[in-house]
């Protein structure tokens, strides 16, 4: 698949989570003190809340999201309003990623890495995502994690990694744990940061969380056809 030119790339990842209607929100908010349920051995379930910070060619952008996956592939992502209510939503189950955005009645469905490569500029996967929002690199199977480079400190936690273009690092974690609080990133596109504020381990999922439900109504699109739905949204 063509990769999109950094300026565009970039473009589609401000639409994407961060230009419906204003979705910025206070410095207050980025600085609620973070919170975190201990992981315990064995993590099959995460869910939290966090903040995104997107930098490139086109300026800045910033906004909050929430996640919840059952390991090791499937998963949620809600970019969020100034409500707290879903602006968009990735769904990521049976190998299939869904990009839906609510308020235009429409979704398009494709491969995880397809969709990943359009917002993160690499083919990345959910397990990827929770490896590196909940540090849980274990849930990530053998194959997919043989395509990363991580670098661990003596304690095993893990400190950065990279995958093809996409690189990160840790600069601070939640005390005691190898879960991230913060995490840089940056690809040939551009860069940005994430603040993990809530991450939660092993909870019972709410309603439909991983469910096709939110599809119902919904007419499918082709991605040019998503393209201009978000570019009519700026």
């Amino acid at each position: 698949m063509p990769r999109a030119d950094a300026a565009g790339k970039f473009l589609s990842l401000r639409l994407a989570f961060g230009v419906f209607g204003a979705l910025l929100f206070s410095v207050s908010c980025i600085s609620k003190t973070p919170s975190i349920s201990p992981p315990p051995s064995r993590v099959e379930a995460m869910d939290g809340y966090g903040s995104i910070t997107l930098r490139g060619e086109g300026g800045s952008s910033r906004t909050r999201f929430s996640f919840a996956f059952s390991l090791p592939s499937t998963g949620r992502i809600d970019a969020l309003d100034p409500l707290g209510r879903a602006a968009s939503i990735f769904l990521f189950r049976d190998g299939d990623a869904y990009m839906i955005i609510p308020s235009k009645k429409a979704y398009w469905k494709g491969p995880h890495e397809d969709l990943l490569e359009r917002f993160l500029g690499s083919r990345l996967r959910a397990e990827d995502m929770a490896g590196l929002l909940g540090g849980q690199w274990g849930a990530v199977r053998s194959e997919a994690l043989g395509a990363w480079t991580l670098e661990r400190d003596a304690s095993g936690r893990v400190l950065r990694g990279a995958k093809s273009e996409f690189r990160f690092e840790v600069p601070e974690f939640f005390r005691s744990t190898s879960v991230p609080r913060m995490i840089a990133f940056a690809d040939s596109g551009g860069s940005g940061r994430v603040r993990v504020l809530k991450i939660h381990f092993n909870r019972t999922p709410r309603g439909d969380a991983f469910g096709l439900s939110a599809l119902e109504g919904l007419a499918e699109k082709t991605w040019p056809e998503m393209e201009a739905i978000l570019n009519d949204e700026d």
